[in-house]
């Protein structure tokens, strides 16, 4: 049938109207960057955390994001290698970091930095259900180890997480259309 990829399309189009999304980046002297998203999210808790933890596809769907990927083995501390990139007008910037995560399904994903380009980089994702929907509450600081354009540096910044948390906001919007399309419901 048709139908059914034209309107699942036309969900994923409209996901931005699945959420309610804040983002806020400053910059200290030191060059210090902290990074605050707040988004109520129309979707169970369970769909979230599951485009969240979906660590070995998130660059099929977060913007500027290559590759993502598991690097350590069952019973470690999860850690996972991502890379991409920022861009600035005509300028692109790398980004690659591998990142140890710590968990608590349904409510938080902490996690720090071991190694890459974006030092000191900790933070976390934090759940919490709101009826039928779910509060995400993002908060990250790192420094860069790469030039970051002063005065419109964050306003840039602020543009590319924007972009990245639509992606993972659609990939949200997207499963859980598909979820109810199915007749699968998920208990709270």
């Amino acid at each position: 049938m048709k139908i059914m990829p034209l309107l699942l399309t036309l969900l994923f189009l409209a996901a931005p109207a699945y959420a309610q999304v804040s983002v806020m980046v400053d910059k200290s002297a030191d060059g210090l960057i902290a990074v605050q998203v707040k988004a109520l999210v129309e979707a169970p808790t369970e769909v979230v955390w599951e485009v969240l933890t979906d660590y070995e596809h998130l660059a099929g769907f977060v913007p500027n994001m290559h590759s993502s990927h598991i690097l350590s083995a069952p019973g470690v501390p999860l850690r996972v290698e991502q890379k991409g990139e920022a861009d600035f007008l005509v300028y692109r910037f790398p980004l690659e970091v591998v990142f140890e995560i710590e968990s608590v399904p349904l409510q938080e994903v902490k996690f720090r930095a071991v190694s890459g380009n974006l030092h000191a980089m900790e933070g976390a994702y934090r759940l919490e259900a709101a009826g039928k929907n779910t509060r995400l509450n993002y908060s990250a600081h790192f420094h860069p180890d790469f030039w970051v354009p002063p005065l419109i540096g964050t306003s840039i910044m602020q543009a590319q997480i924007t972009r990245q948390f639509d992606g993972l906001l659609m990939e949200v919007a997207s499963r859980n259309a598909a979820r109810t399309q199915n007749g699968i419901k998920i208990a709270h």
